[in-house]
């Protein structure tokens, strides 16, 4: 009997490489510019985890598996994510992007949510009352 565990299911198409490709694939600035109208028009496309996955030809849920188990591609997810954050902040910040579209990515993809602090006070006052005891004897 040998010691080696034999691996079983489909060989992983992960690549030390992915890392430093997932990483350029995000950082992307955010640029926009107005035409004679006044629209404005954004140059390239917001970077997505979808279209990353599609350039090669894997799901997502194979970046998930990939974060889970190789610690380096975890950090470059994590970068990937905040360059995006940033691309979203900024093209919603100058009009680039439809500010409901905006909040929507940022709040399903980035936990980022609207809060509202309120603060209440109330006033409680203890009313005087008596109670007495009587003996049953």
């Amino acid at each position: 009997m040998t010691d080696k565990k034999s691996k079983v299911g489909r060989p992983t198409k992960y690549k030390p490489e992915y890392c430093e490709m997932l990483v350029d694939f995000f950082n992307k600035e955010p640029t926009a510019e107005l035409t004679d109208k006044g629209h404005i028009i954004v140059n390239g496309k917001l970077p997505t985890f979808e279209g990353f996955a599609k350039l090669l030809q894997i799901s997502v849920d194979t970046l998930h598996e990939w974060k889970k188990v190789n610690p380096e591609f975890s950090e470059s997810y994590t970068r990937a994510k905040a360059m995006q954050r940033d691309v979203m902040i900024q093209n919603g910040l100058t009009g680039a992007y439809n500010p409901a579209f905006t909040k929507f990515v940022l709040s399903c993809n980035h936990d980022m949510h609207e809060t509202t602090n309120q603060n209440v006070s109330a006033e409680v006052s203890e009313k005087a009352s008596s109670r007495h005891f009587v003996d049953g004897d």
